[in-house]
């Protein structure tokens, strides 16, 4: 994997750079969603 991305172009650096955090944040805005989804509807969550 190192291999890889040293000899990657620039734009592929900055897409993993910038997208495994983004990952990581979609994944949290999707769980504090479902978690505000079901309080609405009354359930457990």
């Amino acid at each position: 994997m190192l291999e890889f991305y040293s000899q990657s172009p620039d734009w592929v650096k900055a897409a993993i750079v910038i997208g495994w955090p983004g990952l990581a944040l979609a994944l949290l805005w999707l769980l504090l969603w479902y978690r505000v989804a079901t309080a609405r509807l009354g359930g457990e969550g």
